[in-house]
């Protein structure tokens, strides 16, 4: 009699769970057709978050990560503070590359980035114009927030193009779609 209660007490356990919703699943929301792309596996997941720059970075390329933080300001806070950063921005010279700039180094837990770094390539962000420099670095913060790079050329005119012919230097309306949802 008790294993019969007990199976039946666990089938009714079983039926009556109510269904579980993990707030991540793996891949991306969003997309090409969207307009913009989530990293659900790499996202900021708040509204607000801290970068700091290391000592490579000079003046002039810090005004740009600035001012690129502030183009994403109606959506998502994003200050500089030598405390309680996620990130690290630095700067390098590397002439043998097409790499203007880079998101690289992130780790995640639960989804929610924890850290990461950005760094600029000195010699290849001085040979764009500084409107151009200052939409490389609010593209890069975009990765910060865990928007993912566009390749479709009908997304050309989104900051989060990947590709050096995007054009804009400021956040589209789907960019700033996408970067409500990675607050989530």
């Amino acid at each position: 009699m008790i294993k019969k209660s007990m199976v039946l007490l666990i089938l009714i356990m079983i039926c009556t769970v109510p269904n579980v919703v993990f707030a991540h699943t793996s891949g991306s929301v969003g997309g090409e057709s969207s307009g913009w792309s989530l990293d659900i596996d790499n996202h900021n997941g708040s509204a607000s978050f801290k970068y700091k720059f290391d000592s490579s970075v000079d003046d002039e390329h810090k005004e740009y990560i600035r001012t690129g933080a502030t183009r994403w300001s109606s959506k998502v806070t994003i200050t500089e503070s030598s405390t309680g950063y996620k990130g690290t921005i630095n700067q390098y010279s590397d002439e043998n590359t097409s790499t203007e700039a880079a998101f690289y180094n992130y780790i995640s837990s639960s989804g929610h980035l924890t850290s990461w770094k950005i760094k600029l390539n000195r010699p290849l962000m001085s040979c764009v114009s500084p409107a151009k420099r200052e939409g490389i670095a609010t593209h890069e913060l975009g990765h910060a927030i865990g928007l993912n790079d566009l390749y479709n050329s009908t997304n050309d005119n989104k900051l989060m193009y990947g590709y050096s012919s995007r054009t804009t230097n400021s956040p589209a309306t789907a960019d700033l779609t996408g970067a409500s949802e990675g607050i989530k």
